[in-house]
């Protein structure tokens, strides 16, 4: 994927906290300090809402040994409580993230796809489609609603705040299924709406492999305010030790 400067973010792979942990000392430039634990831990309704039958089921149960485990009262909440106004999830990406990345591919690999004319593949020319129809003027209102997504969500973020959710509504699909533009909006608009509430954020996220469905992973997310990359490292380690 090429890098695009306002939607991409730095991500870490690890199978052991202690690697990532280490990892992102090196990327974060700061050597280990004393943080709080979390007050609050609360679980974004919406985006569990989103995600299908079998996976909420994983992500109640996973909760509830966290709860026991720390002592931890997770609490629910809903999008439009962090930012104060009746919205929905969903607006995170279609009246914000949708249109400053397309924006930003356009400008990045849309001139060298129009000039070197690859091969495209079925899935990724349905959404190219929708790069080559895209008008900037008309798209400015939502690349502002944006930036005021990023202020209300991080005004909600109290000290000692985590925030966590399911990391994708469905289970990874089978090679080939995403066939039909049906298919294609089946599984990437609810994975959208879930994955978007962080990059409009501009959150740190860490995603813990603690679920399975039909022997597939599927991870539990944490996520605190902006810059607070530190304290989320710290925090996670407290929840699942």
């Amino acid at each position: 994927m090429p890098f695009q400067p306002s939607v991409s973010t730095v991500g870490v792979l690890a199978d052991r906290f202690d690697v990532l942990d280490a990892a992102m000392r090196v990327l974060l430039n700061a050597p280990a300090s004393s943080m709080p634990s979390p007050r609050r831990i609360l679980v974004l309704q919406d985006a569990l809402e989103t995600a299908d039958t079998a996976i909420q089921g994983e992500v109640g149960g996973a909760l509830g040994r966290i709860a026991e485990h720390t002592g931890f009262v997770v609490e629910p909440v809903r999008f439009s409580e962090i930012v104060g106004e009746a919205c929905e999830l969903k607006v995170c990406n279609l009246n914000g993230l949708r249109d400053l990345q397309t924006a930003e591919f356009q400008s990045t690999v849309g001139n060298w796809i129009e000039a070197c004319k690859p091969e495209l593949g079925v899935t990724f020319s349905m959404a190219y489609g929708n790069v080559q129809k895209f008008d900037r003027i008309a798209a400015l209102d939502n690349m502002a609603r944006c930036e005021s997504l990023f202020r209300q969500i991080n005004a909600f973020f109290t000290p000692e705040t985590v925030i966590c959710f399911p990391t994708t509504p469905k289970i990874a699909p089978r090679k080939g299924s995403l066939n039909t533009l049906e298919a294609v909006m089946d599984f990437y608009d609810p994975t959208m709406t879930i994955t978007a509430f962080s990059g409009v954020a501009r959150l740190p996220e860490i995603s813990v492999p603690l679920l399975t469905v039909d022997n597939c992973p599927v991870g539990l997310s944490f996520v605190a305010g902006h810059y607070q990359d530190e304290f989320l490292l710290s925090a996670v380690k407290r929840i699942i030790s």
